[in-house]
């Protein structure tokens, strides 16, 4: 069998010479010199953009920044029991740096601080709107009690405690569980629910307490307990 002999493809001087990196660069420059505007535009286009994104990431780290300063310095105020002085603080927050996480703690102590002047409604309408944000694990159970708490408030001591049971369901600590489960128990206690009160007291001792804290619903326990035998309950 014959197999054809292929033709040895000979070197010219000219591709010799020739240069493949200079080449693409004469392309280039050929092609730039016809779509100069589209390139030009498109350089300008992507530097402003650059910009943009420096500006917003700069800008809001500097709102970060500026609404931690405030918002520490308030809290410390509200410590001290200075609501009239740190207000206004807070409703800046709110209103300067809505999407920050301090301006959406500053709503709760906005509520916190209209219930302890009397400002029962304003308040908890405060709460509900802090709730209708992203779940904020350290304050989302304690605006649940917030809203029980107006409720009680008005005297609706049901619809109460139906916010009390969710503040219980919200919570993400042992701590904040103890806090609900013991409002629950007064609430029941209040209404004559001795059965509630005696659950609520039994689910702080099941929980990681201090013994402190257990000894409180032990001694309700004891109480509950002798008044059961005092009516033949």
């Amino acid at each position: 069998m014959k197999f054809k002999r292929h033709k040895k493809h000979k070197i010219t001087r000219r591709e010799l010479k020739e240069d493949k990196f200079m080449k693409s660069i004469t392309t280039f420059i050929q092609d730039f010199r016809l779509k100069k505007d589209k390139f030009i535009w498109g350089i300008i286009g992507v530097l402003i953009f650059a910009l943009i994104v420096f500006y917003y990431f700069n800008h809001r780290k500097n709102s970060i920044l500026q609404a931690d300063n405030i918002y520490t310095f308030a809290v410390i105020q509200y410590g001290n029991g200075k609501f009239q002085e740190v207000e206004p603080q807070f409703i800046r927050l709110t209103q300067e740096f809505p999407g920050t996480i301090q301006g959406k703690r500053a709503l709760f102590f906005l509520a916190n601080i209209h219930y302890f002047e009397g400002r029962v409604d304003t308040a908890k309408i405060e709460y509900e709107k802090f709730i209708k944000l992203k779940f904020d694990p350290l304050f989302t159970p304690s605006a649940y009690q917030g809203i029980a708490q107006c409720l009680e408030e008005k005297g609706k001591l049901k619809e109460a405690m139906g916010f009390y049971k969710k503040a219980v369901e919200v919570s993400t600590s042992d701590f904040q569980k103890y806090d609900a489960y013991y409002q629950i128990a007064r609430l029941s206690e209040q209404t004559g629910n001795i059965s509630e009160a005696e659950n609520s007291y039994n689910k702080i001792l099941s929980l990681n307490l201090d013994n402190t804290l257990k000894k409180q619903a032990e001694r309700r326990l004891k109480i509950l307990k002798g008044i059961r035998a005092s009516i033949g309950g």
